[in-house]
């Protein structure tokens, strides 16, 4: 059995704290503790290589504590606290959907709404909800973007009818997904063509990112369609948002 490499002993690590996420400090105890790699300044240095690449799932978290997060995994997709749901859910916050109008929003993270439920495919990871003027209305109008959000491992044709169905109510549906590190944004093969297939039949976008919380790496691959809904649908969802 090969050994893990630096970076995934890291990754380990950190994907075992709550949040995905541990101070620098008490990051190195705990590397410490299980592998001993490392004297603090090699540590220091390695660590901040990780986070200077876009291609690694490492990311400094902003505010006090100087802590660091990992942000591959969504840990089975129903844990709010997850990096890979808390980094995307700050680059939309901050950023916005790419080359689309998103001014005005606010971000629901509504994955945990799930527990509970037998019924499946009925709830989106994360929606946000964004606010336009147009021309004549003295109010703004209220639009829904709902979110399927994947690591590496787990984005794949099903993501896309997954998009579809979870965003029952929506104005509009993605599917963001890891790209595993890549500097462009290929679809995986095999099965890009059928992806990309289902993606224009169902109206779903799609978005790749090879670091969710770094927005420059996000590439829009394409955008969706405007879907009709009904009333009922609209309230389901919104429900799900409370």
């Amino acid at each position: 059995m090969s050994q893990p490499t630096n970076l995934e002993m890291v990754c380990r690590v950190l994907s075992d704290q709550k949040g995905q996420t541990a101070t620098r400090a008490n990051l190195f105890l705990l590397m410490g503790d299980e592998f001993k790699p490392w004297e603090q300044s090699v540590f220091d240095e390695r660590l901040a290589s990780y986070i200077d690449d876009d291609a690694c799932p490492i990311a400094a978290v902003k505010g006090p504590g100087d802590k660091v997060r990992y942000t591959g995994s969504e840990r089975g997709g129903g844990d709010l606290g997850s990096g890979l749901y808390l980094a995307v859910e700050g680059v939309l916050r901050a950023n916005g959907i790419p080359q689309t109008r998103s001014a005005n929003r606010e971000i629901f993270l509504t994955a945990n709404k799930r527990s509970g439920t037998n019924e499946v495919w009925t709830v989106p990871d994360m929606v946000l909800e964004c606010f336009t003027k147009s021309a004549g209305s003295p109010e703004p109008t209220a639009v829904l973007h709902t979110f399927e959000v994947e690591p590496e491992a787990g984005f794949s044709i099903q993501s896309v009818y997954q998009a579809h169905a979870q965003g029952l109510g929506a104005d509009y549906s993605w599917v963001l997904f890891d790209r595993g590190g890549q500097s462009d944004s290929p679809l995986p093969e095999p099965g890009s063509e059928r992806i990309t297939w289902a993606a224009i039949e169902l109206g779903i976008g799609l978005i790749s990112f090879s670091k969710p919380s770094v927005f420059s790496t996000w590439k829009l691959i394409r955008k969706p369609k405007q879907r009709v809904r009904t009333k009922v649908q609209i309230e389901e969802l919104r429900d799900r948002m409370s």
